[in-house]
């Protein structure tokens, strides 16, 4: 049996260096890294439809973090940008799509 899920848009999940979590129906995966650039965006693939969207285009662009859920927060432990690691957390509300 295979058991391998066909995402819509997976040219957009192409990274590595990135994190994710699960909420609801859908994984939302945070920054990373694609070859050439460190990713700002905050992805969600639906779990039902399989479909990949972005969620959230932020300003904040690392690797190498950490997410974890606390309720309906993702808490942020940016990484680094490929110059600099970062000393800070980040709470990002799910729900409302805000920092």
């Amino acid at each position: 049996m295979n058991s391998d899920i066909r995402l819509i848009n997976s040219e957009k999940i192409s990274r590595y260096g990135s994190d994710s979590i699960i909420y609801g129906d859908k994984i939302y995966v945070f920054f990373g890294y694609n070859g050439k650039e460190r990713l700002s965006d905050i992805l969600s693939i639906d779990l039902q439809t399989h479909k990949i969207q972005v969620e959230k285009q932020t300003d904040l662009k690392c690797d190498c973090h950490k997410v974890n859920l606390y309720g309906s927060h993702a808490i942020i432990s940016m990484g680094g940008d490929g110059y600099t690691w970062f000393n800070r957390l980040i709470k990002y509300d799910i729900s409302n799509h805000k920092y």
